[in-house]
């Protein structure tokens, strides 16, 4: 995605001023990364709901942590917004924010990606209604420490005990609370801790497919086919990938 970028150091592009003739470059960049980032989300939920169906819990819900970053990664480029690296010696990059307004300098940012994903988010999107909270901290800083609870904190998985934040999802069946999730217009589920940690990812896609419809991303039939071979593999019946993909 740099290819609009003359001079790949970080001086210049602090110094470097989107022009008009390189905006529509810097969007249509976007959007094709846009386009793969949901792709992924997509992906990282189906097999996490093949876990869940196999009682791999610890597994799920990095994959579901993974549905929301992708999501957001995916969001936010379909608005014009993205995450650079740009070399500031011969071994290492720093991470830049850019968007496609004319005139736009990148904003050096601070920490790895996933941080600064969540910042930019919060940062450029304020009032977006996927910054609600579960209890006394954002949903995504929730999904965030469950992930990070079986990456780095949990010496064993608990497989095949069932976990405290997937006993409703448990209770009701993976289909049954699919069809609630994807049907709710009204964020029931999303910011409630019975649901959220698969009830939040799922809103975080429907939001970045609704911007990928926005800007006119259409995904190929092979993407589509897969996405359907992996519901059935799944054994999730009344769910199409017409409803997970543009």
């Amino acid at each position: 995605m740099l290819a609009w970028l003359p001079a790949q150091s970080a001086p210049a592009a602090k110094a470097f001023q989107l022009s008009a003739a390189q905006a529509p470059l810097l969007a249509s960049a976007l959007n094709a990364d846009a386009e793969d980032m949901h792709y992924s989300a997509v992906i990282s939920l189906l097999d996490a709901i093949n876990g869940i169906n196999s009682a791999y819990f610890s597994w799920a819900i990095v994959k579901l942590y993974y549905c929301c970053f992708y999501s957001i990664r995916s969001l936010m480029a379909s608005n014009g917004i993205g995450i650079v690296y740009v070399p500031i010696n011969a071994t290492a990059a720093a991470p830049f924010s850019v968007n496609t307004q004319i005139s736009m300098s990148p904003r050096q940012e601070k920490g790895v990606t996933h941080k600064i994903t969540w910042t930019l988010f919060e940062r450029i999107f304020p009032n977006n209604p996927l910054l609600g909270d579960i209890g006394l901290e954002r949903a995504y800083a929730w999904m965030t420490k469950l992930r990070e609870s079986v990456n780095y904190k949990n010496p064993r998985f608990p497989d095949p005990v069932v976990p405290s934040h997937f006993n409703e999802l448990d209770r009701r069946g993976v289909q049954v609370a699919l069809n609630a999730y994807i049907a709710d217009t009204a964020f029931a589920y999303a910011f409630d801790a019975d649901h959220a940690a698969l009830a939040f990812p799922i809103e975080c896609l429907k939001r970045s497919m609704a911007s990928l419809v926005g800007v006119g991303v259409v995904f190929d039939q092979a993407d589509h086919d897969h996405v359907d071979a992996c519901l059935a593999s799944a054994g999730i019946t009344g769910l199409i990938s017409s409803q997970l993909l543009a």
